[in-house]
């Protein structure tokens, strides 16, 4: 399916879209003003003047089948958006659970430390209980071998 194409208006797009002097050469406005006026079927033509180009090369679709082929591309294309949204949904997903695990991991740390002063804590009270009972075994001990010692005087 090839459309006609409007010259004039070809050739205003092309100078307003791309920059006159860096990207089109002598040649090719050259092409433009001479040539493409001419020429009945451009993109054809175009595609003749390359040395690898076969007339076989070129197909044809009847309405039809375009209109069939571009209803599959915007299939595709509806596909692809989204895929791509729920990419970003999936990402943003993502995110909220790296917030997450950086939450957890800071609380898990806090928790390690509090449970380490716990630990200190009852690890002293403990040392201290030890220590208390040691003392006063210490000391009725010391009483019993005092009273023991007094009472084997008297009866010296």
């Amino acid at each position: 399916m090839i459309r006609s194409v409007n010259h004039t208006a070809l050739l205003q797009y092309v100078i307003t879209r791309f920059s006159v002097v860096s990207l089109i050469t002598f040649r090719s406005l050259l092409f433009l003003f001479i040539a493409l006026p001419f020429v009945k079927h451009p993109f054809i033509t175009a595609g003749m003047m390359n040395p690898n180009f076969h007339s076989t090369d070129v197909y044809y679709l009847p309405d039809d089948q375009f209109h069939q082929m571009q209803s599959e591309i915007n299939d595709v294309t509806d596909i692809m958006r989204q895929n791509i949204r729920l990419g970003i949904e999936r990402g943003a997903n993502l995110d909220d659970l790296e917030i997450k695990a950086e939450d957890l991991n800071n609380y898990s740390q806090q928790f390690a430390y509090g449970a380490h002063e716990v630990h200190n804590k009852y690890w002293w009270k403990n040392v201290k209980m030890w220590i208390l009972i040691i003392i006063i075994v210490v000391i009725i001990l010391t009483l019993i071998i005092v009273l023991s010692v007094l009472a084997a005087k008297n009866k010296i």
